[in-house]
């Protein structure tokens, strides 16, 4: 996704992974998550802390997630999840150009011991607007989408409440009717295979419709497909220009500078209660107005100037920087350091292998164990962390009781200070950076 030629503006995620919140370094820079928990995430909340084969504590689960582009102005969208579809919905509101576009990420839970989507309100919120899409893992079956050889004992209520409704709205079905969205394995070739991803859009919304299709992404190890929706809609950018200062041409900068502020040369501003400019303009520089129109004047000029004579530099998509650069047989350390042809290169390899030997250091405090207790949060660690050195609620030990500390360790408490649990929050951080 990240060396694509054109990225995704907006991706819609169903029944993401427990992980997604830890899994976010690769695309952080590129996107920003939107993923509805109902408090939030801390560090002590890390799959390691219940098994990465395990669902996530319920409070933390939510079965949809966008990503947004960054490139797209913070301020241009919002995402709000209804309490009422407990996380199975999520709307992005995106503001642009075009106006005003609702985006309803949605996924249906099919498993009949959970909690189901409530289908007739969520097509009530979701398509009685001009400009929605709705779209997402609906887990239903209808001849509307998955073609006439649908078996009748595949269609249920709420299928048949989908189609009705939202013609009944004026919403229209942009999936291909029979694509293969769904399959058991990861490839076509499997005999169960089902439309179950789909796509609605407002009669309104429709002509800016480009086309929706299913994508063939190798090495996507996923038994659904991932489906495209693209609109003539163009979102505003932040691209953050970079000035080329140093291919400028400071001489003809001055000069239109110069000429844009002659108005406001000593010689055309007197010190006269009424300052007048070559224009005639009248400005009185003891009012906040008369100084807020010269410095406006002036904001004018030099960004004219420097719009038209300064070059900008936009940052490059990491598409057209990447190139596959295909692996060569590694040296051997020494044959490396001989073939250095400078002190500075023989030096930085000589600090290499220490380097390589250092093992990564963990990105967060990790929990402590002591007396087959467990401590996660910072408050448990730091009672453990005195029960351990003092004994259990006792600060006035003047050496640990711990046997795998040296003997000689001073732990006495100065009698001026006042040690609580409160004052030793910090030292288990302060120990693992020793």
């Amino acid at each position: 996704m990240l060396h694509m030629e054109h990225p995704w503006d907006i991706v819609a995620i169903q029944d993401p992974p427990p992980g997604l919140l830890w899994l976010m370094k690769g695309i952080d820079r590129t996107y920003s998550l939107q993923y509805g928990t109902k408090r939030p995430a801390t560090e002590n909340d890390h799959p390691m802390h219940y098994g990465y084969d395990k669902k996530p504590p319920g409070e933390l689960k939510a079965q949809v997630a966008f990503l947004i582009s960054r490139e797209i102005p913070s301020t241009d969208w919002r995402a709000t999840d209804p309490k009422w579809a407990e996380g199975m919905l999520s709307s992005l509101s995106l503001r642009g150009p075009f106006g005003i576009i609702h985006v309803h990420n949605m996924y249906r839970n099919n498993h009949p011991a959970e909690e189901k989507l409530d289908m007739a309100r969520l097509i009530q919120e979701c398509c009685s607007g001009d400009n929605d899409l709705l779209l997402g893992d609906f887990n239903l079956h209808h001849k509307l989408w998955a073609g006439l050889d649908l078996p009748p004992n595949k269609v249920c209520s709420d299928s048949k409440l989908l189609a009705e409704k939202t013609e009944e709205f004026g919403v229209k079905l942009i999936t291909e009717r029979g694509a293969i969205t769904y399959t058991r394995s990861e490839e076509n070739q499997s005999t169960i295979r089902s439309t179950l991803d789909l796509a609605f859009i407002s009669r309104q919304l429709h002509p800016q419709l480009i086309d929706w299709e299913v994508l063939k992404v190798s090495g996507f190890g996923s038994d659904h497909r991932i489906c495209q929706t693209r609109l003539k809609t163009i979102p505003n950018r932040r691209l953050g220009a970079r000035f080329q200062w140093d291919k400028t041409n400071i001489c003809q900068l001055r000069q239109m500078v110069e000429k844009g502020l002659g108005k406001l040369h000593p010689k055309n501003v007197t010190t006269t209660d009424e300052t007048e400019l070559a224009t005639g303009e009248e400005v009185d520089l003891r009012t906040t107005d008369g100084i807020d129109s010269y410095v406006q004047h002036i904001n004018q000029t030099l960004t004219k100037a420097i719009d038209h004579l300064v070059p900008k530099r936009y940052p490059c998509k990491l598409a057209s920087t990447y190139k596959h650069q295909p692996q060569q047989e590694p040296k051997s350390f020494r044959e490396a350091i001989s073939s250095t042809d400078s002190h500075q290169a023989a030096l930085r390899w000589s600090k290499a292998a220490q380097l390589m030997a250092k093992s990564a250091g963990l990105p967060y405090c990790p929990d402590f164990q002591y007396n087959g207790k467990c401590a996660k949060d910072g408050l448990e660690k730091s009672i453990m962390y005195m029960d351990a050195i003092y004994g259990p609620g006792n600060t006035s030990q003047t050496s640990p009781i711990n046997p795998d500390l040296p003997n000689n360790l001073d732990c006495s408490v100065p009698s001026e200070c006042k040690l609580d649990e409160t004052d030793i929050l910090w030292l288990p951080i302060l120990l693992l950076r020793i």
